[in-house]
């Protein structure tokens, strides 16, 4: 699942979590439980869910937030 996140060559997990299952917390839990959002690629999953799973996108930036050394909000939209 790792390998086909976001920022990945392929992003099948990503695409999979965010197309079909935009909003069932269970499944972007576990996707960020297993390592599948990451410092580099947060921003990327930010700007994909766009306006669409606003509790998803909540979720995402709450969970960015309390990783250490993964900085806050505003420096993941830095590009």
């Amino acid at each position: 699942m790792v390998s086909h996140t976001k920022g990945c060559a392929g992003e099948e997990s990503w695409e999979l979590i965010l197309n079909e299952h935009g909003d069932d917390r269970e499944y972007y839990e576990l996707f960020a439980s297993l390592g599948c959002v990451t410092a580099d690629n947060i921003s990327g999953i930010l700007q994909d869910i766009g306006e669409e799973f606003t509790e998803m996108k909540a979720f995402f930036i709450g969970y960015n937030e309390e990783k250490p050394g993964r900085g806050n909000f505003f420096d993941a939209l830095e590009l």
